[in-house]
């Protein structure tokens, strides 16, 4: 049973995902996410990466496939805060596990609060147990030339 459960939840997957690819519009993604809901075996959550923003999105299965996006959230990282990140051992395992993730990042003194989530797991702007911060350095600022 449990074999036949996870077969079912491949295919469905893989079906979900070739739906979700010619109802979405806008952007094409680089990557999507077609997980499953609990208890809901009609329904699947959907996370496609655009770049700078992840879509998100319900599909379901009845009577037949229909994908529906439901909000977007910002990534908030860009290559030199990964690399900030990274540069630390807490935030490079993070960035390893995290398939999704997103980032939240403010000023303290001379350095940089990064909160790192992974969009699986929720919004990004409340703790959840795959919610987590790192200091890193912030960068120099960006100065006018004085006339």
């Amino acid at each position: 049973i449990a074999t036949g459960y996870v077969l079912l939840m491949i295919a469905t997957s893989r079906w979900g995902g070739s739906a979700v690819a010619t109802q979405a519009t806008g952007p094409s993604a680089a990557r999507t996410m077609v997980g499953p809901v609990p208890l809901w075996s009609q329904r699947r959550e959907v996370i496609r990466d655009l770049g700078a923003s992840y879509e998100t999105g319900e599909l379901t299965f009845t009577p037949s496939p229909r994908y529906t996006a439901t909000g977007r959230r910002e990534v908030g990282l860009d290559p030199a805060l990964i690399a900030a990140v990274r540069a630390t051992r807490r935030g490079d395992n993070f960035l390893s596990w995290s398939r999704f993730p997103i980032a939240a990042s403010d000023v303290v003194g001379d350095s940089l609060r990064v909160t790192l989530s992974d969009a699986r797991y929720g919004s990004g702007r409340t703790a959840t147990w795959a919610t987590m911060e790192v200091m890193v350095p912030a960068p120099p600022l960006q100065r006018a030339p004085v006339p």
